[in-house]
């Protein structure tokens, strides 16, 4: 229970980071910013970010919630705030 619990708050914490790069319709040159605000914001490599990014696309980022998020990120303009509501603690990775 404790280990799924954990499981859904580092998905959620992940998502909430790649939510701006998941907007329809954006560019290669506002991606790279993008990532770059994230990585500088979080403390995250690029690598680790790619990482999450390919996750996500693959379906395997953990946890009901994160199902959830990637559901309702994919049908909204999501690209407004870089980490919104995130600490800057990379959440383990």
């Amino acid at each position: 229970m404790k280990d799924q619990k954990k499981a859904e708050a580092v998905a959620s914490e992940r998502m909430q980071l790649l939510a701006p790069l998941l907007a329809e319709g954006l560019d290669t040159a506002r991606a790279s910013q993008i990532k770059r605000q994230i990585c500088e914001q979080t403390g995250l490599s690029e690598r680790t970010l790619r990482r999450y990014l390919a996750k996500y696309r693959q379906g395997r980022l953990r946890g009901s919630e994160a199902q959830r998020q990637r559901t309702s990120a994919i049908g909204s303009d999501s690209a407004g705030g870089v980490g919104a509501g995130h600490s800057a603690s990379p959440g383990g990775a």
